[in-house]
């Protein structure tokens, strides 16, 4: 769960088990994950929540040399639509071709974090996974 708070953020994770999608014909896999999510974390039946997107990617994980700020490189992006008629109706969509880099630091640290990123030859910007999901399944 990500909690925001001004222009910070933080997560509080739940520990699931393993999942990993070949085909749709796996969809079904997933019927565990979502009861473990509803087992370890009530509020999402209390909220009457019902999960609607699933993504996949593999991340890569850097640490500066003073260990103030940390990368993460996240490619393969791969979307997954819950659909509103379950599991095996699943859609999935891909970018496989971009790469997210992020830069991640605490509030104290900000200066130098913006340093590094001035030497970056990327355009800065806000991305979300989840934002980034539903637009391209439309969900």
């Amino acid at each position: 769960m990500k909690i925001k708070e001004g222009l910070l953020g933080r997560k509080q994770t739940n520990p699931l088990p393993a999942l990993e999608f070949a085909s749709n014909a796996d969809a079904p896999l997933a019927a565990p994950a979502l009861d473990s999510i509803q087992q370890t974390c009530p509020a999402y039946c209390a909220w009457n929540l019902s999960p609607v997107l699933l993504n996949r990617y593999a991340r890569r994980y850097y640490l500066s040399a003073d260990r103030s700020i940390r990368m993460t490189l996240d490619s393969g992006i791969r979307f997954y639509s819950m659909g509103r008629l379950g599991i095996g109706s699943m859609r999935w969509a891909s970018d496989q071709d971009d790469c997210i880099l992020e830069l991640k630091y605490r509030p104290e640290d900000e200066e130098r974090a913006r340093a590094v990123a001035q030497d970056f030859p990327f355009r800065l910007s806000k991305f979300s996974k989840y934002v980034e999901g539903i637009e391209r399944l439309m969900v």
